[in-house]
């Protein structure tokens, strides 16, 4: 199966996706760890909004927070943390097609979201953090509301690649085709059930960056699945 039209656009999740990917620290939390948890999230800032909560709830030394700040801060600008090198190759191939780029992040845009973005913000049509949209993902309305900004009126011919649940939760909601990043990624499993039970219309799963550059290049013939609408 392929797509039965063009791509007209193609959103990204930004933490996790575009960005290296870092381990869950929810355990971490739970048992009070300060140590691991610092360390976890000096290197992601998926998990700010979490951090900043146990610090509220929790009672965490003040120090562990401001540590991840200033860790976080210094990780961006000696380039420890930002956009893999295989990310920037496929967003120079996708420009060079003329197709529209967005990002829909959970992640928190002021404090963190658009250093990481600084030096291909201008290769994105639309960039909506978590302080842009009235909801998070699972929720569709960030990426509904990046369709808006950039015009685009046939959402099943955009794409939306994530590496979470809630990634592929709100594109399959927004109408747009799910794109996994990762053969063994919790999305990558999530759209597996879902075409099991028939609740998905259309998906894609590549192994990595690579694999979603050739796919680009015959409209991903052979590695769509599900069912069209």
């Amino acid at each position: 199966m392929r797509l039965s039209a063009p791509i007209t656009a193609i959103g990204f999740d930004l933490d996790n996706t575009l960005t290296p990917q870092q381990g869950s620290i929810s355990s971490s939390i739970v048992e009070k760890n300060e140590r691991q948890i610092h360390d976890a999230l000096a290197f992601s800032i998926r998990f700010y909004d979490v951090i900043k909560k146990a610090y509220q709830d929790l009672g965490l030394n003040k120090m562990v927070w401001n540590g991840y700040l200033v860790r976080m801060r210094d990780n961006i600008r000696d380039q420890k943390v930002g956009i893999t090198a295989d990310a920037h190759s496929m967003i120079d191939d996708i420009s060079a097609r003329g197709i529209p780029l967005y990002i829909v992040s959970n992640a928190p845009g002021r404090e963190w979201g658009q250093r990481l973005i600084a030096c291909r913000k201008d290769d994105f049509s639309c960039v909506l953090f978590s302080e842009d949209t009235d909801a998070r993902k699972s929720h569709p309305a960030g990426i509904l509301k990046a369709l808006e900004v950039i015009h685009i009126t046939t959402p099943k011919q955009t794409l939306y690649v994530g590496n979470a649940v809630s990634d592929m939760r709100a594109a399959i909601a927004a109408g747009v085709t799910p794109v996994a990043i990762g053969e063994n990624t919790s999305a990558a499993n999530y759209l597996r059930k879902c075409e099991a039970s028939d609740r998905l219309r259309r998906g894609i799963i590549t192994a990595n960056w690579g694999e979603f550059r050739e796919g680009l290049s015959d409209n991903f013939e052979g590695q769509t699945f599900g069912f069209e609408p």
